[in-house]
């Protein structure tokens, strides 16, 4: 296999099917072990260009887990170029934070 990147794109655009799905899941299987608050959104907006789902969702749910450090980043503001994409970031952590409050509302007395 070559390079994650140019398989995907190249599964993507010659109707690869199948192909596109194994590159997808080797590159997040890969990517869970080198994703940092620096790269993230970088990852979000290669995911979100090459209509790939399943990364699309893996590097998310980092961000959302990791959002004070992602918005901390230098590379955040690279989210301007997608006003959809950066909308949808806000309102996924926004989200998980208001159901962590809620959780432990529940739990405190």
């Amino acid at each position: 296999m070559g390079t994650l990147k140019a398989d995907s794109e190249a599964s993507g655009k010659y109707g690869f099917a199948a192909l596109k799905v194994e590159a997808e899941a080797w590159h997040i299987k890969r990517l869970k072990l080198k994703l940092t608050v620096d790269n993230a959104v970088d990852e979000l907006l290669y995911a979100d260009g090459t209509l790939c789902v399943g990364l699309k969702k893996a590097v998310m749910d980092f961000i959302i887990d990791n959002g004070q450090g992602v918005i901390a980043s230098p590379s955040f503001a690279k989210l301007a170029v997608s006003e959809e994409l950066m909308n949808k970031v806000l309102l996924e952590y926004a989200k998980s934070h208001e159901s962590r409050k809620r959780k432990l509302d529940e739990v405190s007395p």
